[in-house]
């Protein structure tokens, strides 16, 4: 997979205010997302 620069689509989507959702399922016990600190509307994640 990809890296994407999500917290700065993630800004970029809120300053327009569309709903920004990532798909997280292959990254989401690799790569740390503070929800807090990144504003996203909606994320996949899987157990």
């Amino acid at each position: 997979g990809t890296l994407q620069p999500t917290a700065e689509i993630s800004k970029i989507a809120q300053e327009k205010g569309v709903l920004f959702h990532t798909d997280a399922v292959s990254s989401e016990s690799v790569i740390p997302i503070d929800v807090q600190e990144v504003p996203i509307d909606l994320i996949t994640l899987s157990s």
